[in-house]
């Protein structure tokens, strides 16, 4: 996680799959950027974001988040442990789980939304989901999983940028 008040830095996230977070007070000029995978996500990554935003001026009630393109529920498949690690921390974060209903004892796991959650109970309002698949090989992205599941060597990754204008 990043944050600065400066008008002569951008930040910078790249995923593949994770979620990145962008966060914005434009009326105290501050900015934040977060790569939350479930393990951050779960782990306070996106608490810790806002909490630095908070630390160098920013006023809760004005900080706005943006969702960019990751993973979809229905290409996320998961197993016990995250399921376990996430619901272990948050017992109320059943609802982002469902049975997979091509693969016993597997999960499917809405992270965008968990995280929409996670940024809600903080106390932000203002949170703009773009709804964009990685996983959808229709949308031209990079996605770590869909590359893994096709054999590929590698898979590039995607660039979520933030920055302060005057």
């Amino acid at each position: 996680d990043s944050v600065t008040t400066r008008h002569d830095v951008a930040l910078a996230i790249l995923t593949a799959d994770c979620v990145p977070v962008l966060f914005a007070d434009r009326d105290h000029g501050v900015i934040g950027a977060a790569h939350a995978g479930w393990r951050g996500a779960n782990g306070g990554i996106l608490e810790s974001t806002i909490t630095m935003m908070c630390d160098n001026g920013a006023v809760l009630s004005s900080i706005e988040a943006v969702i960019g393109p990751a993973i979809a529920k229905s290409n996320y498949q998961v197993g016990d442990d995250c399921r376990d690690a996430v619901i272990s921390a948050h017992p109320e974060a059943s609802q982002f789980f469902t049975v997979d209903p091509n693969a016993a004892q597997k999960y499917l796991f809405d992270l965008p939304a968990f995280t929409i959650w996670k940024i809600s109970r903080i106390g932000l309002t203002n949170i703009t989901d773009l709804a964009i698949d990685t996983y959808d090989s229709a949308n031209n992205l990079f996605s770590h999983r869909r590359a893994t599941h096709e054999k590929l060597p590698d898979t590039g990754r995607q660039i979520a940028v933030i920055g302060l204008t005057t």
